[in-house]
């Protein structure tokens, strides 16, 4: 039996790579997911398909993006924020480009937070990057009000939303 199920690769795109990095997170009930996270194991086959969609970087890495993401929808940013990263440092005869970058990230409680260490030591480094983690509930697990994402929301957050390329990407 297959089962079919799309993950996004978030290992740098390096020619002389020889393994991949896809970021799975297990859902409660999820059949594929559970599996690759909790009991798949070195040898197992995994059939990979094709690339699909077209969520990619802008062409002018020059303009202003904003990422907004909730849940597991970081996780398509993720793979391109450590790609621009990359390309922000000089070497191998390419000048570095210089981003400006937002991430807006929904989540329901810290615990939830796929990349949270990465995603803050990149955010401290990186002076093009600027990063809001906004987390939708209590402790208690109660959804908190007026934080959740709507325009208003985003003026305050990234005030100049409406002039960035955006790529929005859910759970």
């Amino acid at each position: 039996v297959r089962h079919h199920r799309s993950y996004t690769i978030t290992s740098l795109p390096e020619a002389t790579a020889r393994s991949i990095e896809v970021t799975v997170q297990a859902h409660r009930g999820g059949l594929v997911s559970e599996h690759l996270v909790h009991d798949a194991k070195l040898g197992d086959l995994v059939t990979l398909g094709g690339p699909g969609g077209g969520f990619a970087l802008p062409g002018r890495l020059d303009d202003p993006i904003l990422f907004l993401s909730g849940g597991s929808g970081l996780t398509p940013a993720m793979a391109m924020l450590r790609h621009l990263v990359t390309m922000s440092m000089s070497g191998n005869g390419v000048p570095p480009i210089h981003p400006d970058v937002r991430v807006i990230h929904f989540v329901r409680r810290p615990e939830d937070l796929l990349f949270g260490g990465e995603l803050a030591a990149l955010g401290a480094a990186m002076p093009w990057l600027d990063v809001d983690v906004v987390t939708t509930r209590d402790e208690s697990g109660r959804r908190v009000e007026g934080v959740h994402l709507c325009r208003g929301r985003l003026d305050v957050l990234c005030p100049d939303w409406r002039t960035r390329d955006t790529m929005a990407c859910g759970p």
